[in-house]
């Protein structure tokens, strides 16, 4: 039985090889197309050009979708078979790299539709209320299929054979393949946390935060002396204001003489808000400086 399986797939894998030879130039023209066009999107989505990068994306796509129909003569599982056989798995991580390729230019053409949407909508926001909540709305749908393209990606370059991979863009493909379950996981940590960030930025009612910036090279204990901060008030994803001050302003209208920890006591009889962060335990210091500044 294991001996009858054995030669069907090499009878398949010869047919296969003799099929494919005649497509073979044409895959790799629009396989090499593809990474070209794949490469310009993402110099064009690094400088902002995000009209661009779209372009580039979905012409990579295009072309990757060419490369994938000269390669399909069988269906995958028998080339998922081929990549287990020494000698015959190139044209199985041909056509798995093919299609992860094409699966992250329709993700990126994705991306870059929302990135030129936001650049927009910024661009607006001079003359009208630009609110974060309609930007992360308007994320959810572009950010939930780009996702799914790329959890698609991963599972085929997973099945790519390393060495199958020409050599002058072996380095870069393992470089890729590294740092992609991080970008997949940036991207679905953002999209999963949605309500969360809806929550931050007023989706539930008016929001207020205290920013307190510490000067390191003074040292205490959440990481240095504040000297100043700042308080920024949002509601329905709208910035409403963002106010900076000195920290001794807010001090100097302290009335009440509030006794600090006994060693702060060596160098000062009263407590407030430039020596509230005291405790090492952030939330214990937060808390501390809330009360002060109200």
């Amino acid at each position: 039985m294991i001996r009858a399986s054995i030669l069907v797939i090499i009878g398949l894998s010869a047919a296969y090889l003799f099929m494919a030879w005649r497509n073979i130039p044409k895959a790799l023209q629009a396989s090499n197309s593809g990474y070209a066009h794949t490469v310009s999107a993402e110099h064009a989505f690094q400088e902002k050009d995000f009209g661009v990068a779209r372009v580039e994306f979905e012409e990579a796509d295009r072309q990757f979708r060419v490369a994938d129909r000269s390669l399909r003569m069988f269906p995958g599982y028998i080339l998922d078979m081929l990549r287990f056989v020494p000698g015959l798995s190139k044209p199985a991580s041909g056509r798995n790299a093919v299609l992860a390729l094409g699966h992250i230019a329709r993700a990126g053409s994705s991306l870059s539709v929302l990135a030129e949407q936001v650049m927009r909508d910024d661009a607006r926001s001079t003359t009208e209320h630009f609110s974060l909540l309609g930007a992360l709305e308007l994320a959810q749908d572009p950010l939930a299929y780009s996702t799914a393209e790329l959890e698609q990606a991963k599972v085929l370059l997973d099945r790519v054979n390393v060495f199958d991979i020409p050599s002058d863009r072996r380095e870069k493909f393992l470089e890729a393949r590294e740092m992609f379950p991080a970008a997949l996981g940036a991207l679905k940590a953002f999209h999963e946390r949605e309500r969360v960030f809806a929550e931050l930025l007023g989706g539930n009612g008016p929001r207020k935060y205290l920013f307190l910036f510490q000067n390191n090279h003074e040292l205490r204990a959440t990481g240095g002396f504040i000297g100043s901060y700042a308080l920024l008030s949002v509601h329905d994803g709208i910035l409403e204001d963002f106010f900076v001050d000195g920290i001794f302003n807010p001090d100097g209208q302290l009335k009440e003489n509030i006794v600090p920890p006994q060693p702060i006591q060596k160098i000062s009889a009263g407590w407030s808000l430039h020596d509230s962060n005291w405790y090492p335990d952030f939330p214990t210091s937060s808390e501390k400086a809330m009360f002060f500044y109200e």
